[in-house]
């Protein structure tokens, strides 16, 4: 059976509203980031829980401004990849880090390759994930930061290149072939561009919107699908 322990975090100014699932025997070593809009870690629950049956205990969370958590300062992508961060003090120090990052926080995924924690990631697991200018990383969640990433093609300003080139882990993309979202080359640039990648792969899903979060939160088989494309990809 799987234990739901609700707790609240303090990273910086906020309060961080967090779910631990656990299991007996196992420990925590998956984070779970959710994306823009009116996400939160509720879409979220479903497939940590599946994710821990597997062996990968795993938290959730929702950032500042989201869900329960507090609002007290601007929001960024730089301020995320900070709240993540206190989060995975969280996770068990002796295992290694699996990461599963939901279109905006596929940026922070790969933001994280660039922190103290690095070399401690081993699987970074993308659901439809998203690039943004390197302009935009520090910028508060505002008109500037709209007006960066509305520039034409700003995505391609990343830095993918520079963050994934010594990443020695897996990396599995999952995304959506209805996707209107995000740009269909983001996939192909991430696996490029993670040169050093002990193994990667794009897993394209056929009958999926950009909301992977909520598909997969909705149906109990989705999560299911998506965990046991998970332990193929990893065991293979």
């Amino acid at each position: 059976m799987i234990k739901e322990e609700k707790i609240n975090i303090v990273a910086g100014h906020e309060d961080i509203s967090t779910i631990l699932l656990k299991k007996e025997d196992i420990s925590l070593s998956c984070i779970l980031l959710h994306g823009a809009g009116n996400s939160d870690k509720n879409r979220l629950i479903q497939l940590g829980k599946e994710l821990t049956k597997i062996g990968l205990g795993s938290i959730v969370f929702d950032f500042s401004s989201h869900g329960e958590s507090s609002h007290n300062e601007p929001t960024s992508l730089e301020k995320r990849t900070s709240e993540a961060l206190k989060i995975i003090e969280h996770l068990d120090s002796k295992l290694p880090i699996t990461i599963c990052a939901f279109s905006m926080s596929g940026q922070v995924a790969i933001n994280l390759l660039q922190s103290k924690i690095k070399n401690r990631i081993k699987n970074i697991i993308l659901f439809a994930p998203a690039l943004y200018d390197k302009r935009a990383l520090n910028v508060p969640f505002g008109p500037e930061f709209s007006e960066i990433i509305r520039k034409k093609e700003s995505w391609k300003n990343n830095n993918a290149n520079e963050n994934l080139k010594d990443f020695n882990g897996n990396i599995l993309i999952f995304f959506s072939k209805n996707d209107h979202i995000i740009p269909n080359e983001i996939p192909d640039i991430i696996v490029n561009a993670a040169i050093s990648a002990s193994k990667k792969k794009i897993l394209y899903l056929e009958q999926a919107p950009h909301q992977l979060a909520r598909w997969s939160s909705e149906h109990l088989n989705n999560s299911k699908f998506i965990v046991e494309s998970i332990v193929d990809f990893l065991n293979t």
